[in-house]
């Protein structure tokens, strides 16, 4: 087990300078303690895009952190469901005070049981959120939006499951289209979370795999 765990966090680790971004392919149990993502790729312009298909199986009241993302001080994104209710909410941090973070509430009726596709568009202000390939909602940052994310976190301790993780950089924001064009393509999932094991991380070099490693 421990061997599997060192293999896990290095793999998660491996990256090419020139990626398109950071990947985690396969399915991943927040009820265990998935490893930080630590080398992130630095995007060229402000651009990013944070998509992910979510599943969550059973529903008990307290924290639900799907996934944050860091430099060395701040959280500046970060994707939660309500301690008690099924809101699935965004935060990011515009500023250098405590209180200097905007929080959108994406949905106030996630599901329960069902892989749901979850995309985030983030441009220099603007921010677009998508589920299942629909633009749902759109909202402008208050203040500047920080891109330069050094960890990405996977969360912990409740009952659901990532799949297919995407972190990508690009001078280009995400077009509608292209990400109706994923969430079509589906994940590679049953209709069931944990009926696979493993994940498989697949490392990306000027947006062509270059190689994919299963991890059991």
């Amino acid at each position: 087990i421990l061997f599997a765990g060192m293999v896990l966090y290095f793999l998660y680790n491996v990256y090419f300078k020139k990626s398109a971004g950071n990947i985690i392919q396969g399915e991943v149990n927040l009820n265990t303690s998935p490893p930080a993502v630590t080398t992130v790729i630095q995007p060229a312009s402000m651009n990013s895009t944070y998509a992910l298909w979510v599943f969550v199986n059973n529903w008990s009241d307290g924290t639900k952190n799907i996934f944050k993302a860091s430099d060395k001080t701040n959280t500046y994104f970060s994707l939660d469901l309500d301690d008690t209710d099924p809101l699935l909410s965004f935060s990011v941090k515009t500023g250098t005070a405590s209180t200097d973070v905007d929080i959108t509430t994406i949905t106030e009726a996630f599901p329960l049981q069902k892989w749901v596709h979850v995309v985030i568009v983030i441009g220099s202000k603007v921010i677009d959120f998508y589920l299942d390939g629909t633009l749902v909602k759109s909202t402008e940052a208050t203040g500047n939006i920080n891109p330069n994310i050094t960890t990405i976190q996977l969360g912990s301790g409740f009952d659901c499951f990532v799949r297919n993780f995407k972190r990508e950089v690009d001078n280009s924001l995400r077009a509608p289209d292209s990400v109706r064009k994923e969430y079509m393509a589906g994940n590679g999932a049953s209709m069931m979370a944990g009926s696979k094991t493993g994940a498989q991380i697949e490392i990306t070099k000027d947006k062509k795999v270059q190689s994919t490693i299963k991890i059991i």
